[in-house]
């Protein structure tokens, strides 16, 4: 949601209950909408799904920002720290955010 903020991108938000992998408030499958039932997702405007963070923030990066004028090493330090930052850091917040798997 920050990217897409960030880069003035126009988009709904559909909050998804991962427990039972359907939408709120309507309560549409989840799985109707990305088969693979994983978030982030990101439909595109011409019906194309795009999940995985990573893969996400790039697309937006490339097409929303003047991302063009960096040289391929920058770009590549972009990737390192995103990659970094989404398998390595983002799994030390589980116990934090992911705590009602554990306790009520």
């Amino acid at each position: 949601h920050i990217a897409l903020e960030e880069f003035n991108c126009p988009y709904e938000a559909i909050r998804i209950d991962l427990k039972t992998h359907l939408t709120v408030p309507d309560n549409k499958d989840y799985y109707q909408i990305n088969p693979t039932g994983a978030v982030p997702c990101l439909i595109l405007e011409d019906g194309q799904l795009l999940t995985q963070g990573g893969a996400i923030l790039s697309y937006l990066a490339e097409n929303f920002h003047d991302y063009k004028k960096y040289s391929a090493i920058q770009k590549a330090r972009f990737h390192e720290w995103l990659f970094y930052l989404n398998s390595d850091v983002h799994k030390s917040f589980t116990p934090i955010y992911g705590v009602k798997r554990y306790a009520n």
